[in-house]
C-alpha cells in the first residue's frame, strides 16, 4: 500500500518532476524528496501500527486461549516493551525501504512524456549498447573529476560503474535470455537438492524468460509495441497459471516439498492471472460493452470507467494483486478448513481399532488385566478386546548407511545413533487384536495380520513408523531409512539397529513393516518402533509392563459407558482413561478454531486493499478534476460521474475478486487432490456460504470506501473544475 501510495503521488506530480527534471533536477534529488517525504509518514504510521498491532494481539490471544482451555492450558497476555521497540523499528524499516524503492522507481520518468502527461507504457528498457555503456562513462568520470580534483565525486563514480554494470542486466530480463539462464541453475540445484521449491521457480522463470524472449523477437520483426506486449505477457500469464495449476508431482515425483510451496505458486499464479487481465483489459472492455451497450446511459459510464484503468496499469495491476492475493489466501484456506474438517475418525489408522485408551504409572500396573476384565459382571460384556503396550527408549541407526544429517527435530547422537524415540513393547493381546494398518509391508506378506503375527513370534522383527522413510509429502523427522519410500508397494527387509537408553545393549532388528504416519498424528499413542518382549529377552533385557492399555468395546455397547466402567474397575492403579472419538473432536474443534483464527488474521489484508482502493478513487478526483469538468460541460450528469467512478472500482475489486476466487479454487482443489492419496477420508468440500460471505464482504467494503471519493467527483462545477490548475 506505501509503494502504492508513492506511485500514485508521483503520479499527481508527474507534470511538475517533469519540469524540474528539464531544468536541471537530478534523478537523485526526485529520490531524496520523496525519501524524505516518506519517513515522515512512515514514523507516524509505525507509531499507529503498533497500537493497532497490540489490539489485534490482544483479540488474537482472547482466541488462542479459548481454543487452548480445552485443553486444560490457560493462555495469559503479556506486553514485552523490548517487541514492541523492535516491531516498531522493523515497520519503520520496511517501510523506509519500501519508499526508497518506489522513489527510485517514479525517479526513472520520461521527461518529454512527463510534461504533455502522456502514459508511460511498459517497454523494452534501452538500448543493450546504451546500458553497457554506462559504467564505462563512470570510470571515464574518475579520472575527469580526479583532474579537477574532486576526490569525493571520483570516489562515487568508482564505486556507481560496477553497481551500474550489474544493473545493465535487466535489459536481459526484459528481453528473457538472463531469466532463460538462471532458469536451468535453479532446475538443477533443485533436482540435486531433492527441493522442488527452487525447481518449480526455475521452470517458471524460463517460461516467462521464453515469453519475454518472443516478445523481442516481435519487436525486431517491427510489430506494434501494444500487440507485442500482449502477446507477450498474456503468453507469460497463461504459462504459469497453467504449469501452477499442474499436480505438485507432474513432472518430478521424486523431490519433497514443505508448506513453502503454498506461499510460493499463491505469489505466481496471482502474478499470471493479473498479467493475463491487465494486458487484455480492452477485450474485457468489449465484452462489457456487447453485454451492455444496448443500455444506453451505461455505455458511455462503462467507456470512462475502465478507461482509465487501461492508461494506469502497474498501479492498477499493483492494486488487483493486493485485492487478488489475500481473496486467493482466503479461499485456499477456508477450501482446506473444511475439506479436512469433513475427515471422519477412522479407528483403524488412528488407534489400532480400539475405541478407549488408559495410561497407568509403570509402578503401579494392571496385572493380568484380560482375566481381570473378564471376571468383572461390569466389564465382561462390554469390553470386547484389550491390549497393553509397555514403552522403552532407544537410540537407532541403519547399518552400512552413511550418517544423515539432523535437522534439529530429532537429533542426532552421533556415530550414526539418533533418537528413535519411544520403542513400543506390546503384549499378546494387543499384537492378536490390533487393526493398526501397515501402510507398507515387506516381500512376502500379504496381510497385515501376517506382519503382526511375524512380530510376535520372531525376536528382532519389527513394524517402524511411516515417518523413519521418505514421502513425496514430505518427512517429519531427521532419520530415514533408506531401500523403501512411503509410496512403495512392498519392499526388502531392512537392517535396522536398536541402543536400549538405560542399559545401553544394541539389538539388531528387522523391519517388515512400515506404519500409516496418521496413527501418529492423532492422538499420540503410537510408536515409532514396535516389536515383541521376545526381542528384549533374547538380550538378556526385562520387557518393560504395560503403562498403556486400548480397549475395544463390543458391538452394540455404548462406549461412554464402558470408559466410566473401566475408570472405575482399575481406580486402585489410577488409570486415566479416554474415549477416541472424545479426543478426535476436540482435536478437531481446536484445529478448525485455529484455521479461522487464521482466516480471520489474513482477512485484515482485505482492509490494505480496499484501502488501496479508496486511495485510488481519491487520487483519481484530484487527477482528473479538468477531465471531471470537460464531461459535465459535454452533457455528463452528476450521476453519471458518480456511477463512473463507482464503477471503475467494481471493475478492480470484481475483476480482483474473480482471479482470486478461481485461483483459489483451483489451487485448493489440487492440494486436496494431493493430501486424498494419503489422506483417504479427506473430501474436497467448498464452503459456498463462508465464500460469499468473503466475496460480497469486500465488494461491499470497496464501494463504500470509494462511495465518497465518487460522490465528491460528482459535485465538481464545470466551470471551476476547467480553471483548475
Amino acid at each position: 500500500l506505501i509503494f502504492l501510495i508513492f506511485v500514485m503521488l508521483a503520479a499527481e506530480r508527474r507534470a511538475e518532476m517533469g519540469m524540474s527534471r528539464a531544468i536541471g533536477t537530478k534523478r537523485r534529488h526526485l529520490i531524496q524528496q520523496f525519501i524524505f517525504e516518506g519517513y515522515l509518514y512512515d514514523l507516524g504510521a509505525a507509531i499507529v501500527g503498533v497500537l493497532l498491532g497490540i489490539a489485534v494481539g490482544y483479540g488474537v490471544v482472547a482466541i488462542a486461549g479459548q481454543i487452548f482451555s480445552t485443553f486444560g492450558i490457560d493462555v495469559q497476555w503479556h506486553i514485552e516493551p523490548r517487541s514492541i521497540a523492535v516491531s516498531f523499528c522493523l515497520g519503520a524499516l520496511v517501510t523506509f525501504f519500501t519508499v526508497a524503492g518506489s522513489a527510485f522507481r517514479v525517479s526513472r520518468i520520461n521527461v518529454v512524456a512527463a510534461i504533455r502527461d502522456l502514459p508511460d507504457d511498459l517497454r523494452l528498457a534501452g538500448s543493450i549498447g546504451g546500458a553497457f555503456r554506462r559504467p564505462f562513462t563512470d570510470l571515464a568520470n574518475v579520472d575527469r573529476r580526479l583532474r579537477r580534483g574532486r576526490v569525493l565525486g571520483a570516489l562515487l563514480a568508482l564505486l556507481a560503474a560496477p553497481w551500474h554494470l550489474i544493473t545493465a542486466f535487466r535489459v536481459f530480463i526484459n528481453r528473457g535470455p538472463l531469466l532463460l539462464a538462471v532458469a536451468p541453475l535453479l532446475i538443477n540445484a533443485g533436482i540435486a537438492n531433492k527441493q522442488l521449491w527452487p525447481f518449480s521457480i526455475g521452470i517458471s522463470l524460463g517460461l516467462v524468460g521464453a515469453a519475454m524472449l518472443l516478445r523481442w523477437i516481435m519487436a525486431g520483426l517491427g510489430v506494434a509495441e501494444r500487440r507485442r506486449n500482449r502477446i507477450g505477457f498474456s503468453l507469460a500469464g497463461i504459462l504459469l497459471v497453467i504449469y501452477w495449476l499442474l499436480p505438485f508431482d507432474a513432472l518430478r515425483s521424486d523431490l519433497n516439498f514443505d508448506v513453502e510451496m503454498f506461499f510460493i505458486s499463491g505469489m505466481f499464479l496471482m502474478l499470471g492471472g493479473i498479467w493475463t487481465a491487465m494486458y487484455n483489459i480492452d477485450l474485457i472492455l468489449s465484452a462489457a460493452l456487447t453485454l451492455f451497450g444496448g443500455l444506453g446511459r451505461l455505455t458511455p459510464i462503462i467507456r470512462m470507467a475502465v478507461t482509465y484503468p487501461m492508461q494506469q496499469r502497474f498501479r492498477t495491476g499493483m492494486t488487483m494483486f493486493m485485492f487478488s492475493l489475500v481473496l486467493f489466501s482466503l479461499v485456499v484456506e477456508s477450501v482446506l478448513t473444511s475439506s479436512f474438517s469433513s475427515q471422519h475418525l477412522d479407528l483403524n489408522r488412528s488407534i489400532g481399532g480400539y475405541n478407549t485408551w488408559g495410561v497407568v504409572s509403570p509402578s503401579n500396573p494392571i496385572n493380568n488385566i484380560g482375566a481381570q476384565v473378564a471376571a468383572d459382571p461390569t466389564l465382561r460384556n462390554r469390553v470386547a478386546a484389550i491390549g497393553g503396550v509397555g514403552a522403552l527408549y532407544a537410540d537407532i541407526q541403519q547399518p552400512g548407511h552413511a550418517v544423515q544429517a539432523s535437522s534439529g527435530k530429532g537429533g542426532s547422537r552421533g556415530n550414526g545413533w539418533y533418537a528413535g524415540g519411544s520403542v513400543g513393547i506390546p503384549d499378546t493381546g494387543y499384537f492378536t487384536t490390533t487393526h493398526l494398518p501397515v501402510k507398507v509391508r515387506a516381500a512376502g506378506y500379504t496381510s497385515d495380520a501376517q506382519i503382526w503375527q511375524a512380530v510376535r513370534t520372531h525376536p528382532g522383527y519389527a513394524v517402524v513408523t511411516g515417518d523413519f522413510v521418505k514421502s513425496k509429502a514430505g518427512t517429519f523427522g531427521d532419520f530415514q531409512l533408506s531401500g523403501v519410500t512411503y509410496e512403495d508397494k512392498s519392499f526388502k527387509p531392512l537392517a535396522l539397529r536398536m541402543r536400549d537408553t538405560n542399559s545401553g545393549t544394541i539389538i539388531p532388528l528387522t523391519v517388515i513393516g512400515i506404519l500409516d504416519t496418521q496413527q501418529v498424528r492423532d492422538f499420540g499413542t503410537a510408536f515409532t518402533i514396535y516389536t515383541s518382549p521376545l526381542t528384549l529377552t533374547a538380550h538378556g533385557i526385562t520387557p518393560p509392563v504395560p503403562a498403556l492399555y486400548f480397549f475395544r468395546a463390543a458391538p452394540g455397547q455404548n462406549v461412554h459407558q464402558m470408559t466410566l466402567a473401566i475408570g472405575s474397575a482399575f481406580l486402585q492403579n489410577g488409570i486415566d482413561t479416554k474415549e477416541a472419538q472424545v479426543e478426535y473432536d476436540k482435536t478437531q474443534q481446536s484445529s478448525i478454531g485455529f484455521n479461522e483464527l487464521i482466516q480471520g488474521f489474513m482477512a485484515l489484508g482485505l482492509v490494505v486493499g480496499i484501502a488501496a482502493l479508496g486511495v485510488i478513487a481519491t487520487r483519481s478526483v484530484v487527477e482528473r478534476r479538468q477531465q471531471i469538468g470537460m464531461l459535465r460541460a459535454l452533457g455528463f450528469q452528476r450521476g453519471m460521474v458518480r456511477n463512473s467512478f463507482l464503477l471503475e472500482s467494481s471493475f478492480v475489486a470484481v475483476l480482483g475478486t474473480l482471479i482470486g476466487a478461481v485461483l483459489g479454487l483451483s489451487l485448493a482443489h489440487q492440494l486436496v487432490t494431493y493430501f486424498m492419496k494419503t489422506q483417504p477420508g479427506i473430501q474436497f468440500v467448498i464452503p459456498w456460504a463462508q465464500l460469499a460471505l468473503i466475496v460480497v464482504g469486500s465488494y461491499l467494503a470497496s464501494l463504500l470506501t470509494t462511495y465518497l471519493p465518487a460522490r465528491q467527483a460528482s459535485q465538481v462545477f464545470p466551470a471551476e473544475a476547467l480553471r483548475y490548475e
